[in-house]
């Protein structure tokens, strides 16, 4: 009898291991952060669709692998992909842009893209950033003209992707607090997670443009501007930045040291310095570039140069607006 209530046992914990996970979403509008009821959500790997309650909630259940994607249309929305990592007991938001309507039918405007960048009108090119792990950049991208409004479609970067063999690149997007270069770089992500770039994706990119597709995540542009804050990495994802070697007396080439331990010199490894990414820069008349290393400080605001112009990064962003 024991027996046979052991193999039920074990018959219904495999039936239940069998039946995968749930995933939870909001759906919101993307302008007003309002939850968007009734949303037609159709679920790609197991061709079915549900739509949303009056929260603007939904609930997938069986998901059998370790990601879900849907698809989502509303009237008076734009139809969104979406393609998120499973993670259990977390509610997902997912952002509908809407468009124009007329009472005849509905009617989509068209649309058109706008670079912003943060250079301003007079610039001229300078060195660069070398970004070696622990190294942050944030430069203020400025809001929209006329207080328009827009969804954020690509974040450019210039690099000079000659000899990239080592490290990569973390971008996070932030909204300025206000419109004035002097506010800190700090809050949550715009993004659900952060872009990674490695160095293989840097050194094969033409003429060194990096361009990330970010309008799947339908983020409508700040209305003070936007901050883009890089960060360097490691190739290695436990190792952390330890020191630069110079060279003797000019001679040799300046090194990178990095280590999965600080404290055991065994895990020790030496890249050369100029083979990690170049973030491209141009000199400015105005200040809107931030900087933070591993020397605890936090963000400080680059001094000007000789010149009395100031180093800024070639970082631009692209927002579809109406």
């Amino acid at each position: 009898m024991l027996s046979v209530l052991l193999l039920s046992l074990s018959a219904i914990l495999a039936s239940n291991s069998d039946q995968g996970g749930s995933y939870q979403g909001i759906v919101v509008d993307a302008v007003t952060r309002r939850p968007v009821p009734s949303v037609t959500v159709h679920d790609v790997a197991h061709n079915a669709t549900l739509v949303t309650n009056a929260a603007g909630a939904f609930q997938l259940s069986n998901v059998e692998k370790d990601r879900v994607q849907v698809r989502l249309t509303s009237i008076g929305y734009v139809p969104s992909d979406y393609t998120r990592a499973l993670r259990p007991g977390q509610n997902d938001t997912l952002f509908l842009t809407p468009v124009a309507q007329q009472l005849a039918g509905v009617t989509i405007r068209p649309q058109r893209e706008v670079s912003l960048n943060a250079l301003g009108l007079k610039f001229s090119k300078a060195h660069g950033y070398l970004l070696i792990p622990s190294v942050n950049i944030a430069a203020l991208v400025p809001a929209l003209p006329n207080s328009g409004a827009g969804v954020l479609s690509k974040i450019m970067l210039q690099m000079d992707a000659k000899n990239i063999k080592h490290g990569g690149l973390r971008i996070l997007l932030y909204a300025a607090p206000t419109a004035n270069p002097s506010a800190v770089p700090v809050g949550p992500s715009l993004l659900p997670e952060p872009l990674i770039v490695s160095a293989a994706t840097l050194a094969a990119t033409p003429k060194g443009l990096l361009s990330l597709d970010v309008s799947s995540y339908n983020v409508p542009m700040p209305a003070n501007g936007l901050f883009v804050h890089i960060e360097g990495v490691a190739s290695v994802a436990d190792q952390q930045f330890v020191d630069i070697s110079a060279p003797t007396r000019g001679k040799g080439t300046a090194m990178v040291v990095l280590a999965s331990t600080k404290e055991d010199v065994k895990t020790y490894v030496a890249s050369k310095l100029n083979e990690f990414p170049l973030l491209a820069s141009a000199e400015t008349e105005g200040n809107s570039t931030w900087f933070k290393g591993s020397d605890g400080y936090g963000w400080t605001r680059h001094n000007p140069l000789k010149n009395g112009k100031y180093n800024t990064p070639m970082v631009s962003v692209v927002v579809q607006t109406e």
